[in-house]
């Protein structure tokens, strides 16, 4: 079994038992196991994430100490809130389709999470985000367009 399936089983049981204290570990190292962010031994290497996948570009060329941790584009919570409403029974196959479609980082500059933050879209997105005839529906970027930020794929 491919290692990144492992987590995938792991939430599966999260899942069943209607708990999601822990996803956000086996979500991450899914992520890092899943696209190669990994140690020479295989392991997940969450510091290999910053600067490799969406970026702002405020934040090219600053070093890691002058910008935000990786940061989830769609907040953690909404993608626990995703998984949480899933059928207790669901395939593995099911949620890895949420993962993929919701689970993705970015580089952001300290001032830009601070934007995120006075505008209350550090942990939730944006109402027109849930509004099917809205143009930021189901957009994973709608918390960023909300605040003016760009952010652009990173391909290093």
């Amino acid at each position: 079994m491919e290692s990144y399936k492992i987590e995938l089983e792991h939430i599966k049981l999260e899942l069943k038992y209607g708990r999601g204290e822990h996803f956000r570990s086996f979500i991450d190292q899914w992520f890092c196991l899943k696209y190669g962010y990994v140690t020479k031994t295989g392991k997940a290497a969450w510091g290999k994430i910053p600067f490799n996948e969406y970026v702002s570009k405020s934040a090219i060329g600053k070093t890691l100490n002058e910008v935000v941790h990786k940061e989830h584009i769609i907040p953690l919570d909404v993608i626990k809130n995703t998984l949480l409403n899933l059928p207790k029974d669901s395939s593995i196959d099911a949620i890895e389709a949420v993962l993929i479609d919701t689970v993705k980082f970015a580089t952001i500059t300290k001032e830009e999470d601070t934007q995120l933050r006075l505008h209350g879209l550090n942990k939730i997105m944006p109402a027109e985000y849930y509004e099917p005839l809205h143009l930021l529906y189901m957009d994973p970027f709608a918390r960023y367009k909300k605040i003016g930020l760009n952010l652009f794929k990173n391909n290093c």
